[in-house]
């Protein structure tokens, strides 16, 4: 096992419930744009609804549109 440097990474945390950093927003954002390409208008309220409420993804939205 190599010895790590200075340079070397050592630890990677994720942060996938915005406890460290509220990324919330820009995760809404994106979707909102990308899916506006398609002609499918995404609300503040229906994202809030489906990711977070419901707890369902990407996935579930482009098979409701047809994408």
């Amino acid at each position: 096992m190599a010895v790590p440097t200075s340079n070397t990474i050592t630890t990677l945390i994720f942060d996938l419930d915005g406890l460290l950093a509220d990324t919330e927003a820009m995760h809404r954002q994106s979707h909102q744009e990308t899916l506006a390409e398609y002609g499918v208008a995404l609300s503040d309220r229906q994202y809030e609804d489906h990711w977070i409420r419901d707890g369902r993804g990407i996935v579930d939205v482009l098979a409701e549109h047809d994408l």
